[in-house]
C-alpha cells in the first residue's frame, strides 16, 4: 500500500513539474517569536480601513444559526469552545491603534464566557 502511495506521489510530482510547478521543497510560514503586537497584513488593513469608514457595516458578516438536538451538555460545549479558541489565535486577536497605526494584538487564552445558561434568550428560544 505504501509503495502505491509513493508511486502516486511520484506521478503527481512529475505532472506538476511538466507544468512548470516546483516540487520537492516545502515552504512553511515561520511563527513570529512575539505575536503580541504585530502589524496588520494588507488584507487586515483594508478591512480595518473599511470598518473605520462604516463602523456599523455588516458587509463581511455571515450570519448563521445551528439548531442542536438531543441532550445539550454545557460543560462539554464550553470545553470544546475553549479548545478551539486555544488552538486558533485569530479567534483571540483584536485590532488596536498604536501611534496612529493599527496593530493586531493576540490575547492570552481565556475561558469562553458562560453563555450556556438556559435563561439566555438565544438558547431559550423556541423558534418563534
Amino acid at each position: 500500500m505504501e509503495a502505491m502511495r509513493d508511486a502516486e506521489r511520484r506521478l503527481f510530482n512529475s505532472l506538476l513539474q511538466a507544468k512548470g510547478v516546483a516540487t520537492g521543497r516545502r515552504t512553511t510560514v515561520r511563527r513570529l517569536s512575539d505575536t503580541r503586537n504585530s502589524p496588520l497584513s494588507y488584507s487586515q488593513e483594508r478591512l480595518w480601513f473599511l470598518h473605520q469608514m462604516e463602523p456599523e457595516g455588516a458587509a463581511y458578516n455571515i450570519p448563521a444559526a445551528i439548531r442542536l438536538k438531543g441532550n445539550f451538555r454545557p460543560a462539554e460545549f464550553r470545553r470544546t469552545l475553549n479548545e478551539i479558541v486555544r488552538r486558533h489565535e485569530v479567534l483571540r486577536t483584536r485590532i488596536l491603534v498604536k501611534d496612529g497605526k493599527p496593530i493586531q494584538e493576540v490575547l492570552d487564552v481565556t475561558a469562553v464566557q458562560d453563555r450556556t445558561d438556559p435563561s439566555h434568550p438565544v438558547l431559550n428560544s423556541k423558534g418563534s
